[in-house]
């Protein structure tokens, strides 16, 4: 589902500028060959709205680069660049606290499943104990 949603853009090649229109508030671009700017569009600004934009190189760079839209983004061919609108939505973190929480996710999610399992014979010997 993420792979359809980061796709949903028109595009548009004029000499060596891509021109890309945005359906969603974020999508990865493939820069074809010949390409070395890109220019964005996204429909749901009317002219006077205004919504930051952010861009980066997938895989290569976990730090967004702001973006004004009057300007081209400098690419080159090859490259896949994501691009997102509304910053507000990325919150800021580091690798160590995200290793963090996938580290207490997944203890939760054991000792879950060894009280799940250890509720029936609790229950046997407790009612074993008291004599029912």
């Amino acid at each position: 589902m993420k792979r359809i949603s980061r796709s949903h853009y028109a595009r548009m090649i004029e000499g060596n500028i891509l021109r890309v229109k945005m359906f969603t508030k974020r999508i990865e671009v493939n820069v074809p060959d010949g390409i070395n700017q890109i220019w964005i569009e996204r429909f749901w600004l009317n002219g006077s709205e205004s919504e930051p934009l952010a861009w980066r190189v997938f895989h290569e760079s976990s730090d967004w680069k702001p973006h004004h839209p009057e300007d081209a983004i400098a690419v080159n061919p090859g490259q896949t660049i994501e691009i997102a609108s509304d910053l507000v939505v990325f919150p800021v973190i580091n690798k160590r606290m995200e290793r963090k929480l996938r580290l207490w996710s997944m203890g939760r999610r054991q000792l879950t499943e060894v009280r799940d399992r250890l509720a029936p014979v609790l229950k046997w010997v407790s009612m074993r104990i008291s004599g029912r």
